[in-house]
């Protein structure tokens, strides 16, 4: 009979190990699980940050060219956009229109920064002045016409009189940049 105790003694032992390992294992086996959990919910985030990057890669780079676009349409008033300006003036006098033009006044208004003001002189056959005025207002700025008065100097016949006056505009520009 003590044999027999000390067997069930033993078996009971063994059962409580073997309990004891069961209960180790699963416990075990659940944090492991909840990790497997964690690590895929961080995937799947990790995917959904890697989809929102690429479609903002790609909506970048379509922007990109109507930032080009519009770039146009913003003057900037630094020293260099004004010269470049200044040059598109004399282009659409002389080479586009066939309208001398002579900047009389180029200035930046003291109200505001972004703002530049211009007069020029203009000479031509009314022809000449008007393509050069329409040329002036569609320009890719915001453009604000002032003054254009012209008067016929000479009179050398139809379509060719000579024409002189004066054109005064504002330019607006949209840019926060402010001019050094």
């Amino acid at each position: 009979m003590r044999r027999t105790l000390h067997i069930l003694l033993a078996l009971l032992l063994l059962d409580l190990l073997g309990g004891g390992l069961l209960w180790f294992g699963y416990t075990h086996m659940e944090e492991g699980k909840q990790q497997k959990a964690d690590l895929r919910q961080e995937l799947v985030m990790e995917n959904q940050k890697g989809e929102k990057l690429k479609s903002l890669r790609k909506t970048l780079s379509l922007a990109e060219a109507d930032h080009a676009a519009l770039e146009r349409y913003l003057f900037d008033p630094s020293e260099e956009s004004q010269i470049q300006f200044l040059s598109l003036l004399e282009d659409l006098g002389g080479k586009t229109t066939g309208a001398a033009v002579v900047t009389s006044a180029f200035d930046l208004s003291n109200s505001d920064p972004r703002t530049i003001h211009t007069d020029l002189a203009i000479s031509g056959s009314w022809k000449e002045l008007y393509h050069l005025l329409r040329l002036i207002e569609s320009l890719p700025t915001h453009v604000v016409v002032d003054r254009y008065t012209v008067v016929r100097k000479e009179m050398t016949g139809p379509g060719t009189d000579l024409w002189q006056g004066g054109l005064a505009f504002g330019i607006m520009s949209v840019k926060l940049e402010p001019v050094k």
